[in-house]
């Protein structure tokens, strides 16, 4: 198990093997020595490597670009069949967002290094840790008022960690996959204030909207990512959440050409993981009844 984090980051993992069968590899991604001890006698590797935000010692350019194009370059020199490069449906290099350009900018450093890399394009992924999507909205619940930026205005195409989860898997296994780029995203578009509607509605919680204008978050992003070592809102998140995503290639791969035939839908998966934001006394009521043709 290849990590990069804090000595307990990777704790919860041992358990998915039989006692002793995982082993913990530290690595520095401008470490090619490590590199390639993580790599070595691998048959597909998976980067999935990333930051919502940039730190004092790690700018997107380095977290995306840099780890992109030295894993590619290091798998490629020992002998790695496949190579998955983890990026996002609107990865564009000319994006005001600096996660979204330096997302662009990877998946070419890891096709110029390893050139049948696999690119996986993906919505925002919602599920019991996202921090963009669901939570975020739970964290922004306490507040007086819940803030909805852009008018609520902006388009989601949310899909569920297991779904993307299934795609990558099957990968693995698909020898067609190789130099093919993947989109995914959910079986359904909605704005951000329909989706704040649906979380208000499943938590059941009084809440209150508001829609400040687009400087105030700014404002008070950069308030939050000045004193927070974790910044759950920063001027970046701020950028992206004004960026409607949509499929952007045509003839990309889906979810379907990934085996993932009925994906979730929002409306009824999201209750499992806004259920623990309810009170007691409503933990155990339904969510939404999904439709016959929608099972």
């Amino acid at each position: 198990m290849p990590w990069r984090s804090y000595e307990d980051s990777n704790r919860h993992l041992k358990l998915m093997g039989d006692l002793g069968k995982m082993t913990s590899v530290h690595f520095d991604i401008y470490n090619a020595k490590e590199l390639a001890e993580c790599v070595r006698n691998s048959d597909v590797v998976y980067n999935l490597i990333g930051r919502d935000y940039e730190t004092k010692n790690y700018t997107f350019e380095n977290v995306h670009v840099d780890a992109a194009r030295h894993i590619a370059r290091i798998a490629r020199e020992e002998g790695v069949a496949s190579l998955v490069q983890m990026s996002h449906i609107n990865a564009n290099e000319n994006s005001p967002s600096g996660f979204f350009k330096t997302k662009a900018q990877a998946e070419v450093a890891a096709r110029e290094e390893f050139p049948d890399v696999t690119i996986v394009r993906s919505a925002d992924i919602y599920g019991h840790e996202d921090h963009t999507m669901l939570n975020l909205i739970g964290w922004l619940s306490n507040f007086p008022a819940l803030p909805v930026p852009n008018g609520g205005k902006t388009i989601r195409r949310p899909v569920h960690v297991s779904d993307v989860a299934t795609v990558l898997a099957g990968i693995a296994f698909d020898s067609t996959a190789a130099g093919k780029t993947y989109e995914l995203f959910g079986p359904k578009a909605y704005t951000i204030d329909e989706i704040v509607d649906l979380w208000i509605e499943l938590t059941r919680k009084p809440v209150t909207k508001a829609y400040p204008p687009k400087f105030l978050f700014e404002t008070y992003s950069k308030f939050v990512d000045a004193i927070s070592p974790y910044p759950k809102i920063h001027p970046d998140l701020i950028k992206r959440l004004h960026i409607d995503e949509e499929p952007t290639l045509a003839g990309a791969r889906t979810l379907a050409d990934g085996g993932v035939a009925k994906p979730k839908i929002l409306d009824y998966a999201a209750l499992e993981v806004v259920r623990r934001y309810r009170k007691h006394e409503d933990y155990h009521l339904p969510g939404r009844i999904p439709k016959p043709d929608e099972l």
